[in-house]
C-alpha cells in the first residue's frame, strides 16, 4: 500500500532524558491520523543510553511503518536541534514537543486540523503537568532524585510502559495531571481576545506544545540559537517575531500533552539571562513588561495584558 505524502513534521529535540524520552516515544504508538506524519527526533549529544532508546524505538517503527528519522548533535542547544529538525522536515505543518511530555492520541489530528482552516495560524496546545514526578530521576522504575527507589507511598505514582496498551495511562493522567499555574493563565488570555490580539498572545508560543506552517517558520527566521542553550526564552523570542512578522494565534485544548515534571536546577538564574538578551534584542516595552511578570511584580498574564493598555 503506497503511503500518503508527509503533511505533518513531529520535532522532538532530546538531550539526556531517555528515560522520560522512552514514555513519549511510547506515546507515538498510539497517536490517531498519523498516516501523513513523519517524526524526527534531534539527540543534542545525549551521554546517557538515549542512543539506546532510539535504537529500538527505530526498529519499533519500522514494524508499525511509521516514518521516523534521528539527527546528531554536539549538544548546542535546543535552538540549534529544533532548527535541524526544521531544516530536515517534509511536513507542510510542523508541530514540536519535547523530549518530557506524553502525546495524547488526538495531539497531532488537533493540531493538524487547525491548520487546515488557517494558513496563517500558531496553534498552542494545551499542557499539563504530572508534578510528582518531579521528585523522579526516573518516573518508570522510581528511581529518586538521590538515587534511592522510591518509597511505597510514591510508587503508584510512576508510569509502566504497559500502562499504554491497556489504557491504564488514561486514568493515571486524568488523577494525576493538572494544569500549572502559566498554563491556566496563557488559557485565560487567550479566552479574553481574539486572534487578532497577536500582541498579547504570542506568549503561548511554548515549544513543547506549538504548531506552525513550515513556510511559515522560515520565514521568521526559526529559533535564535544564541539562546536555547539552558533553557528559557528561545520559544517566546521566536513567537515575538512570529507576531511581528503578522501571524495569528489559536489555543488548542483537545491538542494536549502531558509534563513529565523533573528538578531544574538554576533555572530561576537561567531564564532571567534570556530574558535580559530579549529585552535587549527586542528593547519593546510588552517584553520589559513581561519580564516584570516572571519576577511575581504582577499577579497573571492578563494583569500584563492590561498594563500594556495602562
Amino acid at each position: 500500500m503506497l503511503r500518503k505524502e508527509v503533511k505533518v513534521s513531529l520535532i522532538i529535540p532530546t538531550y539526556n532524558k531517555s528515560s522520560r524520552l522512552r514514555l513519549v516515544l511510547e506515546s507515538i504508538f498510539y497517536l490517531k491520523d498519523v498516516d501523513d506524519l513523519e517524526i524526527i527526533i534531534v539527540n543534542d549529544g545525549s551521554t546517557d543510553d538515549t542512543e539506546v532508546v532510539l535504537r529500538n524505538f527505530i526498529e519499533r517503527c519500522s514494524k508499525a511503518v511509521i516514518r521516523v528519522s534521528v539527527i546528531m548533535s554536539n549538544n548546542k542547544g535546543r535552538s540549534y536541534a529544533r532548527n535541524l529538525g526544521i531544516k530536515k522536515a517534509s511536513g507542510s505543518i510542523i508541530v514540536f514537543t519535547d523530549d518530557d511530555l506524553i502525546l495524547n492520541p488526538n495531539f497531532i489530528h488537533e493540531h493538524k486540523k487547525r491548520h487546515e482552516e488557517n494558513t496563517h495560524l500558531v496553534v498552542h496546545g494545551q499542557i499539563n503537568h504530572i508534578p510528582y514526578l518531579k521528585f523522579f530521576k526516573d518516573p518508570i522504575t522510581g528511581l529518586m532524585m538521590n538515587d534511592q527507589v522510591t518509597k511505597k507511598k510514591l510508587l503508584d505514582k510512576t508510569i509502566q510502559i504497559d500502562m499504554f496498551e491497556s489504557d491504564k495511562i488514561e486514568s493515571y493522567l486524568k488523577e494525576n495531571a493538572h494544569i500549572s499555574k502559566f498554563e491556566q493563565e496563557i488559557f485565560d488570555l487567550y479566552q479574553q481576545t481574539t486572534e487578532e490580539d497577536s500582541c498579547f498572545r504570542w506568549v503561548g508560543f511554548n515549544g513543547g506544545n506549538v504548531s506552525i506552517r513550515k513556510e511559515n517558520i522560515l520565514n521568521a527566521g526559526m529559533f535564535d540559537q544564541r539562546m536555547g542553550l539552558l533553557w528559557g526564552c528561545e520559544d517566546l523570542e521566536l513567537g515575538y517575531r512570529l507576531y511581528k512578522k503578522g501571524y495569528f494565534f489559536a489555543y488548542e485544548m483537545q491538542a494536549k500533552n502531558y509534563h513529565l515534571d523533573h528538578y531544574r536546577k538554576d533555572s530561576k538564574e537561567i531564564h532571567e539571562e534570556s530574558m535580559r538578551y530579549f529585552i535587549e534584542k527586542h528593547p519593546d516595552i510588552s517584553i520589559r513588561l513581561l519580564n516584570q511578570y516572571f519576577r511575581g511584580e504582577y499577579s497573571s498574564l492578563l494583569e500584563w495584558k492590561n498594563q500594556q493598555r495602562g
